[in-house]
């Protein structure tokens, strides 16, 4: 590969070296971050997939990092950090919303709107290009139940590409694939007016914190299975509120863990695997992680 470095600032791209996971992602432990870039325009992504076909980098697309864990061993590819690509804004009962923009945020927007739609999602910490990837949700509600279409620019061959909803093959937590490769910088969601929609998304906020640990952490670390929820399957394993260095399986939810101080991502593993194995010992149903993972 060439100097990727030299090539990051020959473009004049925003960007940073060996990025600690403390300000990356929401476990707040992991190793660090080679390489990472912000883009705030389509003519920066352009920039970025000239880098990415000259030099061969390996590349990762990094939204709020809330559900991204950082091996310990760090990663040497080139992040695409999609904090600035912001803004959100009303058209009618139609949301359109940046890539970067939080998903909490964007709720909020709606709501103030008089728009409704978004209020389940108010309290997920995701940003709008991870939600629409995962098919983020709560509360029997999802991403793809009220978006019209997602903008996004095909890194590998440098050109823009916009999906309506019909073109995403959502399921649950996750889009089919499309996305791969591929950065999310617009999204728009049809809505509809609603005069309650402020206090629902409060509603909704509130049950979450009440549920949920405050402790750093990357949301649910499975994937529910038909059956019954991973949480649920976990706790009923004595696993709540198992500790392993630094990190622990929350005593407030037993599909988050938490970093309790100094917790590394071989310390999540390592309680990762431990659920998966005593969950499967137990009732022989095979938890799927929810998370992603980069990093050696």
């Amino acid at each position: 590969m060439k100097d990727i470095l030299s090539l990051i600032k020959n473009s004049g791209l925003r960007y940073d070296s060996d990025g600690d996971a403390k300000n990356f992602s929401g476990y707040k432990g992991g190793g660090k971050l080679k390489y990472i870039v912000y883009p705030e325009t389509l003519e920066d992504l352009e920039k970025i997939s000239g880098i990415v076909r000259r030099s061969g980098v390996p590349f990762y697309v990094l939204g709020g990092g809330f559900n991204t864990l950082i091996k310990d061993g760090g990663y040497f590819g080139l992040t695409i950090s999609t904090k600035r690509l912001k803004g959100i804004s009303a058209k009618g009962n139609t949301l359109i919303c940046g890539g970067g923009e939080f998903l909490p945020k964007a709720a909020a927007f709606a709501a103030k709107s008089g728009l409704g739609g978004l209020e389940a999602l108010g309290g997920i910490p995701s940003t709008i290009g991870g939600a629409v990837y995962m098919n983020a949700g709560a509360f029997g509600s999802q991403t793809a139940d009220t978006l019209l279409w997602a903008d996004c620019f095909d890194i590998n061959e440098g050109v823009s590409i916009r999906l309506s909803k019909e073109e995403i093959p959502f399921a649950y937590r996750n889009s089919g694939g499309v996305f791969d490769g591929k950065i999310i910088y617009s999204a728009a969601f049809g809505l509809s007016e609603s005069t309650g929609a402020a206090q629902k998304t409060e509603a909704y906020i509130k049950e979450r914190l009440d549920n949920q640990p405050r402790e750093p952490s990357l949301g649910c670390a499975f994937k529910n299975p038909d059956l019954y929820p991973a949480g649920y399957l976990i706790d009923s394993v004595g696993l709540k509120g198992f500790r392993h260095g630094g990190a622990a399986i929350s005593e407030k939810h037993a599909n988050f863990i938490v970093n309790t101080g100094e917790g590394t991502a071989s310390d999540y593993f390592w309680l990762m695997d431990l659920a998966k194995a005593m969950v499967y010992g137990e009732y022989m149903i095979e938890l799927q992680p929810e998370i992603k993972i980069i990093g050696q």
